[in-house]
């Protein structure tokens, strides 16, 4: 006999302690303090909103056995803002793992999409994939990792002489820092860089500023930035350029360190069509003052934003699909998106 399953959808204080059970038994690190924070940043905190659970519940078995969320988060579409769902935090019993309850799960958050959001998204693993596609959601384009090298000794250290290292890397290197000079010639405005926190009111002033109408993006004022990357959290540091005479700000950069690489997490300019390439280069050369190794980020969306990435010499490796279900807003192609490490439900 088929085990029956039904949902119910709901909020996260419809069944807190369901929820915390649930990723804890299904998520190796989360539970706990851990597991609390999470709940209350992503969901409690939220300023889009607490975000929609879709609780599973099996006729054979007493309360939840699996939940998935949709994360809120503002988009901005033709300047118009509307919320988007972040399909996330999807966890089953492990008594209950099959495609069916998957399949029930990821269908009724679909529903839910279309009906109350202006479309929802998922950037799954390589394995959940099929899954998706079997619940009808679409792939919308795909998020390249890009990477840049600023200093070469990591990457000779393992393939020459340990004699010749230091000299070969002093002409590669110069042969790196030459071909950005190269590539800033004839730039128009140039920058000075600032450390700022994430709730500095410079960048409410690129958002207001920014050229935004051709685009559909996950809104980056103040408030949101300031949440999504909390102050002592994660290493998050939070960088601004400044036109260097007229000291308005052109755009910002957050990143964390990690072993001398430094992750961009997003970036983000009042030109982004255009000066993302400018942007990017003086933030490459505030980074190569200070010792760095190579910068990597993660990238979807307009073609514009692409080539600035190619100027500022970043290269494309790795990518995973973004898949979606489209919902009340009129949504067009690649060419308007803006996707970033920002649009992530975690990190």
């Amino acid at each position: 006999m088929t085990e029956e399953y039904t949902i119910k959808v709901g909020a996260v204080t419809d069944d807190t302690q369901a929820v915390l059970e649930l990723w804890r038994n299904g998520f190796v690190d989360l539970h706990g303090a851990a597991a609390q924070a999470k709940l209350a940043h992503s969901y409690l905190d939220n300023p889009a909103g607490p975000g929609v659970f879709f609780f599973l519940k099996s006729a054979e078995a007493p309360g939840f056995v699996g939940v998935q969320s949709l994360v809120q988060r503002i988009f901005h579409h033709r300047d118009q803002a509307m919320m988007a769902g972040i399909m996330a935090d999807y966890v089953v019993d492990s008594r209950h793992r099959s495609l069916g309850p998957a399949l029930l799960l990821l269908q009724s958050s679909s529903a839910c999409g279309r009906e109350n959001f202006g479309f929802v998204y998922g950037m799954p693993n390589k394995k959940a994939q099929p899954v998706l596609k079997r619940a009808g959601l679409t792939p919308l384009g795909m998020m390249v990792r890009y990477s840049k090298p600023l200093r070469s000794r990591p990457f000779l250290a393992t393939r020459i002489a340990p004699r010749w290292l230091s000299p070969v890397a002093w002409l590669v290197d110069a042969g790196m820092w030459a071909l950005d000079v190269s590539r800033a010639l004839g730039l128009r405005q140039a920058c000075d860089w600032q450390a700022i926190d994430a709730d500095d009111p410079s960048l409410d002033e690129v958002w207001r500023c920014s050229e935004k109408a051709a685009l559909t993006l996950g809104e980056r004022s103040r408030r949101i930035l300031a949440w999504r990357y909390p102050q002592g959290e994660a290493g998050w540091q939070v960088f601004i350029a400044r036109n260097k005479r007229t000291r308005e700000p052109m755009g910002y950069v957050v990143c964390r360190e990690r072993h001398d690489v430094v992750v961009i997490n997003d970036f983000y300019c009042v030109r982004p069509l255009r000066q993302t390439g400018e942007i990017l280069l003086g933030f490459s050369r505030l980074m190569r003052r200070r010792r760095v190794s190579s910068l990597s980020l993660e990238f979807f969306g307009a073609q514009a934003v692409i080539c600035g990435l190619h100027r500022a010499g970043f290269a494309a490796r790795e990518h995973n699909p973004i898949f979606s279900v489209q919902g009340s807003a009129a949504l067009g192609g690649t060419e308007q998106w803006y996707f970033t490490g920002f649009d992530r439900d975690t990190d």
